[in-house]
């Protein structure tokens, strides 16, 4: 069964309650148990790190309460995916980058190397690639973004685009013929 979260608020539901409910990956006949909790901000670090990669982030000053339903078991990392914080917003995420062996396969740092031509390379340790978006880029619906395309920042992607290669920065892109710069 793939991973799930389903947040159903007060307005969504017929008795006016939140819902929230979660599941893991796994396969058949597996299951791992799971409990809620609620997250004061006084239990909270400023810094957060991750239990499979050990990357670092540094968190607010001044966080929420939220809740979060991890697992209840131990040794698996942690996977809080689904909650609430105080100011009435939903959130799911979980940390599985590491967890697919697939992964685990891959140079999780990313090294620059020079080619033998002189240009840069990126050496990532995977036998595929995905496609890399600059920041701010927006992405619309339906759209497929084919093995190594790059779209440079500030670009917007119409929905139900199929795209490949190289994507200029502050673009527009309608379709392969129809692509315009911004006017900013």
């Amino acid at each position: 069964m793939p991973c799930t979260t389903i947040l159903v608020g007060k307005k969504a539901s017929y008795d006016g309650s939140t819902i929230i409910a979660r599941n893991d990956d796994s396969g058949s006949g597996h299951y791992t148990s799971k409990k809620f909790a609620v997250i004061h901000p006084e239990d909270q670090p400023r810094k957060y790190r991750s239990v499979l990669s050990h990357v670092e982030i540094e968190l607010p000053e001044n966080p929420m309460r939220y809740t979060a339903m991890p697992n209840a078991e131990e040794g698996e990392g942690i996977w809080a995916a689904c909650g609430v914080n105080e100011a009435h917003v939903g959130m799911t995420a979980t940390e599985t980058i590491t967890s697919n062996p697939r992964v685990l396969g891959a140079d999780p740092l990313v090294r620059y190397q020079p080619a033998k031509d002189g240009k840069e390379e990126i050496k990532t340790g995977l036998k595929k690639f995905g496609a890399m978006l600059g920041d701010y880029v927006e992405v619309g619906c339906n759209s497929v973004l084919n093995p190594g395309t790059v779209i440079g920042a500030h670009t917007n992607v119409y929905p139900l685009s199929m795209v490949r290669g190289v994507v200029a920065d502050h673009s527009i892109y309608k379709n392969r013929n129809e692509v315009v710069q911004k006017n900013e």
